[in-house]
Order: C-alpha cells, then structure tokens, then sequence
C-alpha cells in the first residue's frame, strides 16, 4: 500500500493537467507517519496533506470510504475548483490521462476506484458531500444522470489491480441499495456477471439476493432511483420495439 501510494501520488502530480491540491484520507497511522516522512523528500510538502480516519470495520466499506473522502473534502473549500477527483491509491494511468477525461467534455467520468467529477453539480446535487451508502460512487454516477448530466466511463490507459472479493455481507447491500438508486433488473444482472468475471467469486450471487430482497421486502427507491428506473425501462422499450 506505501508503495502504491507512492506511484500514484507521482503520476497525479506529473499529470499535463496536475491537481492543484492532493488530499490523502488513511486509515492507518504506521501509514500516516510514512507519508509525513516521504512528502517533505520528495517535494510534495505544498501540494499534498494527509489526514487519518479512523475506520469502523463493522461499517460496510462504502460507507467507511464514503467517510474518509468526506474528512478529506472537509478539509478544502469546494467552490474554488472546477473538478474533484476521487481516485484509490492502487490505480495507475498515464500522465496525460486527467487531460483526455477532462477532453471528454462530461459531468462525471468514471466509477469506482477512479472519478473525476465536475464541483458545481456534486455540490448542487449532493450538498458537496460524498454518499455515506455501500453503493456511494454508483450513487454519486445515477444522481447525475437522473439530473440530466454528462457521465463517461473512464478513457483507455487506466490500470486497476484486481482486488479480492469481500463477504456475502458487502453484496447483499450492494445489492439493496443498487435496487434504490434505480438499477433496472437487466443492468443490475450484467453489473452480477461482470463482479464475477473481475473479482471471481460467487459471492457476488449476494448483490442478487440483496436486490430482489429490497424488491420483496418494499425499500423505497430514492426519488432519482425512481426516474432513473424510468429512463432505462423506456430507453430498453424503445430499442425493443424499434
């Protein structure tokens, strides 16, 4: 993990179109000290801070990564920037590549361990604050598209480790709140099949149990789950009878 900390802090700041501000939430203080140690040495001393969090293990991980990004953004006044980058110390890119997402044109580009969002409508939509919900980077993708956003998917070049698989737990509310935030059935099964291939765990058959969970038991979608649901049922529809 120090490591890979390492490597990407390099890449963000030797990006064509570098982050002005580098905010770093750990949850580890052995990993804190490290960080103190190394940014002075490398220079980084006056773009990059970190901050600890404190995590709960008996939170579901969205919710604790959730936490950590709202620690960290408690730490920046939103409203002089025109961009927020979520992005997890695993990943690896290009140095051109935040310049050909913002290229893009888009609200949102990305999900998961790589988001590049646009300040002025998370801070409409979400009040500036990352959702504190197991699905919080599909929650943040769905709100922008029932507002009627730009959202793209990341550009060629970005290199993921695969992670492994987490416990029945962290699906089955997966898939609840996938149900809430509007994933049709047929979005919800391909997402199943694609946590399969990537992580290779049937464990993720939970996210399915979760969702038709959520369907029997009467959760209530979030109001932009509903006109998502909405969207994607017509769009299907339209393509069908076309």
């Amino acid at each position: 993990m120090r490591e890979d900390i390492r490597k990407l802090l390099r890449l963000l700041l030797g990006q064509t179109v570098a982050p002005e501000r580098v905010i770093v939430a750990v949850g580890s203080r052995s990993l804190e000290r490290f960080l103190a140690k190394i940014l002075p040495l490398e220079g980084w001393s006056r773009k990059v801070e970190v901050v600890y969090v404190r995590p709960d293990l008996r939170e579901h991980v969205g919710v604790r990564a959730a936490k950590a990004i709202n620690r960290a953004l408690e730490r920046a006044n939103l409203r002089l920037y025109d961009y927020l980058l979520k992005v997890d110390a695993d990943v690896l890119m290009p140095l051109d590549y935040v310049e050909r997402c913002l290229l893009l044109g888009a609200d949102l580009v990305g999900l998961g361990p790589f988001m590049l969002v646009r300040v002025k409508p998370f801070i409409r939509l979400l009040g500036g604050c990352w959702p504190e919900v197991p699905t919080d980077d599909a929650y943040v993708m769905m709100r922008f598209k029932a507002a009627g956003l730009k959202t793209a998917p990341c550009p060629e070049g970005l290199v993921l480790k695969k992670k492994a698989g987490s416990g029945w737990k962290y699906y089955y509310y997966r898939g609840i709140f996938d149900f809430k935030i509007g994933f049709d059935p047929i979005k919800e099964l391909f997402s199943i099949i694609s946590l399969i291939m990537h992580r290779r765990t049937l464990l993720t058959l939970f996210t399915l149990v979760g969702y038709l969970t959520a369907i029997v038991k009467g959760e209530r979608m979030y109001s932009f789950g509903r006109i998502n649901l909405v969207k994607s049922v017509i769009k299907k529809l339209t393509k069908f009878l076309v």
